[in-house]
């Protein structure tokens, strides 16, 4: 699966929108490692464990949201 990060310059860290059915959430979801490459940074991998529970906090939190809360 290929998705493009975009650098978030304020904080100097690497961000991707997506929906809560996005087929990249359930396999950040599942156990093992995910792989990031780019042409200027190389390849790195970074061990998933832990994050089925983090991602399930956020959706928690997110569906908690009221409908004007808005920008």
């Amino acid at each position: 699966m290929i998705k493009t990060l975009e650098l978030e310059a304020m904080y100097n860290y690497f961000t991707v929108q997506m929906d809560s059915a996005d087929p990249l959430l359930a396999l950040l979801r599942a156990k093992g490692e995910v792989a990031v490459a780019s042409d200027k940074h190389g390849e790195n991998s970074f061990p998933l464990r832990g994050s089925s529970a983090a991602i399930g906090k956020v959706l928690a939190e997110c569906g908690k949201a009221s409908s004007g809360d808005g920008d």
